[in-house]
């Protein structure tokens, strides 16, 4: 009875989980690193100004690609999840949609910004690396069907050939004299070289299909897509959101440093992305489980997710200007003090991706996009209110303000929408207790000899002197369950 009620044990799974995510983030690692080698030559190569407008227009460029997925991503997600047998048939009528959104999007966007600014810097650096959004669109529906037969592995390893990619072309356009232009050109053609990697992985798993122009079910797609296109764009454009308002008042300088800063801090977020990606498939197929095991499995991914996140977070905000004076030349110096308050929200927004990872995989999504949208329509004016006043630094205040407030928010939605007698306070004691203590011992080393040097390592040691006891005290144990309840937001009725 037991078997059949808890299949399989929770905890076996999530060691799984933890295995697959660990292998994705050391694969990624990889990529990462080659990106961010990459940035920091670009941002020697092109100086401040010029580095400000390539970021801004990669920015517009990846607002441009989620916008035009609306959803469509997620939906491919949570189909080829729940019916791997459909994923071919649903392919060949989603693909056609998302590149005719694509092209037709970047196009509209191409004319605004040429009408606002004319044929500026960030306009034409717009119109180069905005045309890859034809290669990026189809790619990531293919890549949700590779996450959802856990080829994690196989997506690691085309984003480093991407990066790779990009790097060597970007390197040879430097060379022969390209500029900012030819630089966003080799970004176009790492995304072409991108898209043949992952056409690569669906042949090797034989999937196939036919492009079919059927607008009837483009618009039963679109639909269903509708609901899923807030809470996907809230994954893209939560840490950007900032950039882009940025891009409006502040000088090229600040644009720049701000840009700098949200390179090293996306870096940084490798692990929380890498874990919610490989979660969110195994939060789909929970959904039609138990609502206990939901619980459990959600409790401990948030006890990993802080206990990763806070530690990261004290480092952060250590060593951020030693960091920022180290890897970027002395023009950049402003990216210090924006990187140290970036670091501040990291935790919030660790546990905010995770809340995420759950409501995508929801059956009825109004609720959760409402949510949404209220969470970013407050992001967006906080970040008009505080940027207008002191630039960069404001558009990191207001980062850090708006994920502290969308944790709490998102947090307290998944519990009351999708979990059962779950406590977030038990399974959150043991990180936050470290941080805590990480807090009090960084107090205790300031003003000492050699403060800035040891408060990183003192910090880490109290956080993990602090938590190792509570982990054993404080497990997060299952919550015996036998009935298969589901709780949903309150549209269910609808």
């Amino acid at each position: 009875m037991s078997a059949q009620t808890h299949p399989p044990g929770v905890k076996a799974l999530f060691k799984i989980i933890l295995g697959n995510a660990g292998l994705l983030f050391l694969a990624q690692m990889g990529a990462k690193a080659i990106s961010f080698i990459f940035f920091l030559l670009l941002a020697r190569w092109l100086g401040v100004a010029q580095f400000g407008n390539l970021t801004y227009a990669v920015a517009i460029a990846l607002l441009v690609d989620m916008i035009a997925d609306a959803g469509m991503a997620r939906v491919m997600l949570r189909e080829a999840s729940r019916t791997p047998e459909l994923t071919e048939r649903l392919l060949g009528v989603i693909v056609p949609l998302k590149l005719g959104a694509c092209v037709l999007l970047y196009g509209v966007t191409l004319i605004i910004l040429l009408s606002l600014n004319g044929t500026s810097e960030i306009a034409i650096l717009f119109a180069i690396i905005g045309a890859s959004v034809a290669f990026s669109g189809p790619a990531l529906l293919f890549e949700q069907v590779l996450h959802s037969r856990a080829k994690f592995g196989y997506v690691a390893l085309a984003h480093l050939l991407l990066v790779t990619a990009q790097f060597a072309g970007a390197a040879l356009a430097h060379a022969a004299g390209g500029g900012a232009e030819g630089v966003a050109a080799m970004l176009a053609l790492g995304n072409a070289v991108y898209l043949g990697v992952i056409v690569v992985g669906l042949r090797r798993l034989d999937v196939r299909f036919t492009p079919r122009l059927d607008p009837a079910a483009w618009r039963q797609t679109a639909l269903s897509a509708a609901p899923y296109a807030v809470v996907a764009a809230m994954i893209t454009i939560t840490p950007r959101v900032e950039f882009v308002v940025l891009g409006q008042f502040a000088t090229e300088a600040a644009l720049g440093s701000y840009g700098a800063a949200l390179r090293v801090f996306e870096a940084a977020l490798i692990a929380p992305i890498a874990f919610a990606v490989v979660l969110t498939p195994r939060f789909i197929h929970f959904q039609n489980r138990p609502v206990a095991e939901l619980s459990e499995l959600y409790a401990h991914s948030a006890r990993a997710m802080l206990s990763l996140a806070l530690p990261v977070s004290v480092v952060g905000v250590l060593l951020s200007d030693f960091a920022v004076s180290v890897l970027l030349p002395p023009e950049y110096a402003g990216a210090g003090a924006v990187l140290s308050i970036l670091f501040l929200a990291y935790p919030a927004l660790s546990l905010h991706l995770l809340n995420l990872a759950v409501m995508i995989g929801a059956q009825r999504q109004l609720w959760p996009a409402l949510l949404m949208t209220a969470l970013i329509l407050a992001q967006a004016g906080l970040a008009f209110v505080l940027i207008a006043r002191t630039q960069d630094i404001g558009a990191a205040r207001a980062l850090a303000l708006s994920m502290a407030g969308a944790c709490v928010v998102t947090s307290i939605a998944v519990r009351v929408w999708f979990l059962d007698r779950f406590n977030l306070l038990r399974a959150a004691a043991p990180p936050a207790i470290g941080g805590l203590a990480a807090f009090l011992a960084i107090l205790w080393i300031s003003g000492r000899d050699y403060a800035e040097i040891l408060a990183p390592a003192c910090a880490l040691l109290a956080f993990a002197a602090a938590s190792a006891p509570l982990f054993v005290l404080l497990p997060v144990g299952r919550t015996h369950a036998t009935e298969q309840v589901r709780v949903v937001p309150p549209d269910a009725d609808a």
